[in-house]
């Protein structure tokens, strides 16, 4: 199952909920769902936390999912993850307590590491990878539906790819635009480009697009803009130089995009902004050679920059310099 597909109804629960994937704020969305269905008063008796990466001891997770409890919904049992390899004999226990769960009861893992709980009865599997661009729309819809808000199809669309597919922003930035448009009601494209800076990741896509046009003044413009915000040159470093680790990736890959989204964790439409880079320059005959040059550049002055050779306010410099060479920008249009 989906993450964001998950429906929980507190009078149907599952016995258990194995949560895998790496995406955090869906995996804190997924928590708060399930919390949800235990009344705030209650939470002091309804809601448990075990952690057993230290004892391994899965006793502690049987026995608080057997207590008995006074409330008056099921009690959650959300076990930390688990960072360590458990015995078989641990792995046998917990499989015949979900052969026969308690029923007042379920049971949430955060995060099982390398235990292989496939074999277990009444525990279902929730995928809390990266969501898609249309799992997104659909949860963006919904809550926009039940607020009473409405926001058309194309802005919503925007909004995502304004925060790069980030469930995270985009969770905690619908809620700022569903305040800002309490009156109304309606949220537009304007309301959210006025309220939410783009994702990072977007902007320095917006300054590897124009390095590979050779629109270098409108880069610096858009590199000045990212440094004005008070981000370091280390995190836009950084972001830069994992762009162009992907961008590389796609050139090279004959894999499908369902592949390259997994391996890479991103969305089909980064995907697509990358083709579009690699197909306006399918005529330059050098350009994934001058690509591979300029990923082996960048990780060679993040290595000068943890050594503290190289400092971070000269680091940017040093790579755009560098990537203008590479991708053949005539000399008189540099500003370095």
């Amino acid at each position: 199952m989906r993450a964001l597909g998950l429906k929980v109804d507190e009078n149907n629960l599952s016995s258990g909920y194995i949560l895998s994937g790496d995406d955090e704020a869906i995996k804190g969305f997924i928590k708060e769902t399930f919390l949800a269905t235990i009344p705030a008063s209650e939470r002091g008796f309804a809601y448990v936390t075990v952690d057993i990466s230290g004892s391994k001891n899965v006793e502690d997770i049987i026995q608080a999912a057997d207590m008995f409890c006074f409330a008056s919904c099921k009690k959650m049992i959300y076990v930390e993850p688990i960072t360590c390899k458990l015995e078989a004999k641990s792995i046998k226990q917990l499989k015949e307590y979900f052969d026969n769960p308690n029923p007042t009861s379920f049971v949430v893992f955060e995060d099982i590491g390398l235990n292989d709980f496939s074999s277990f009865d009444n525990c279902e599997f929730v995928d809390c990878t990266k969501a898609s661009e249309d799992e997104l729309y659909q949860y963006i819809y919904k809550k926009l539906t039940e607020k009473g808000y409405s926001m058309n199809g194309i802005a919503i669309r925007g909004f995502i790819r304004y925060c790069n597919c980030n469930f995270g922003k985009i969770s905690s930035e619908l809620s700022k635009l569903m305040l800002y448009c309490m009156d109304s009601k309606v949220i537009n494209k304007e309301d959210y480009e006025m309220l939410t800076a783009p994702d990072l990741e977007v902007d320095v896509f917006k300054l590897i697009n124009n390095l590979n046009t050779r629109n270098y003044t409108q880069a610096l413009k858009i590199l000045d803009k990212l440094q004005e915000t008070g981000l370091s040159n280390r995190i836009i470093f950084k972001t830069l130089q994992t762009s162009y680790k992907r961008l590389f990736y796609i050139a090279c890959s004959q894999s499908s995009d369902a592949v390259i989204s997994k391996s890479l964790g991103i969305s089909n439409y980064a995907i697509n902004a990358n083709r579009t880079i690699i197909a306006n320059n399918k005529t330059n005959k050098t350009f994934i050679k001058s690509l591979k040059e300029i990923v082996d550049y960048l990780f060679y002055l993040e290595e000068k920059m943890l050594s503290f050779v190289i400092n971070e306010k000269d680091v940017m410099k040093l790579a755009i310099d560098r990537i203008i060479e590479l991708m053949e920008i005539k000399k008189d249009e540099r500003k370095f």
